[in-house]
């Protein structure tokens, strides 16, 4: 199958360094942030906010959405619509392709196109054409370990249920923690990462 001369996708663009320093900047706000409640001084306070503040703007400022963008191969370069630029055949360092989204791994970005489910295939085939092989996916947890922890959901769900019907103040904080728990574990166990492959 000949792949598409162009296609249209929805473009977001991360800008590694941008996305480094508001990472930097969260362990010290947590820090912070322990330290004004137990102090309550207003420097911390004030001090805190503006951790707060630098953190939040570099994770705002680090992503740029470009909306429904056309992808043209052209000269051994992408080119994304009219404002998103060029992305070099040999700057690309690492990909990945699930379904109708695919990622661009470059030194100093990193690039997520989304077609529609029928453009799959085209996308797909117009990156394998110019880009090094993706990298296979794998989900971050086992299906056992996903299976607890939806468990985990629903029992923190009734349990808090019960006690609220059976007015035990205890039931219902221990049934919310259990849920929250559940659910932040099967979010990040149902995550799917890169599935590097092993040295000889």
């Amino acid at each position: 199958m000949v792949p598409a001369q162009r296609i249209t996708a929805r473009t977001i663009r991360t800008d590694v360094v941008k996305w480094r320093l508001g990472q930097a900047f969260a362990p010290f706000c947590v820090g912070a942030s322990v330290l004004a409640r137990r102090t309550m001084s207003p420097l911390l306070i004030a001090g805190t906010a503006c951790l707060f503040a630098v953190a939040l703007s570099a994770f705002a400022r680090a992503r740029r959405s470009f909306g429904w963008s056309t992808l043209q191969p052209i000269s051994g370069r992408l080119r994304i619509g009219d404002e998103g630029g060029e992305i070099a055949c040999g700057d690309v360092l690492a990909r990945t392709i699930d379904g109708a989204v695919a990622r661009l791994y470059t030194g100093d970005a990193g690039w997520r196109f989304r077609v529609p489910a029928g453009d799959s295939t085209a996308l797909c085939l117009l990156l394998t054409s110019m880009f090094v092989p993706p990298l296979a996916l794998r989900r971050r947890g086992s299906l056992r370990a996903r299976r607890v922890a939806g468990a985990v959901t629903v029992a923190g769900l009734a349990l808090a249920i019960a006690g609220i019907a059976l007015d035990v103040p205890m039931l219902p904080a221990a049934g919310v923690l259990a849920f929250v728990f559940g659910v932040g574990a099967m979010g990040a166990l149902s995550q799917k990462v890169t599935s590097l492959p092993r040295p000889p």
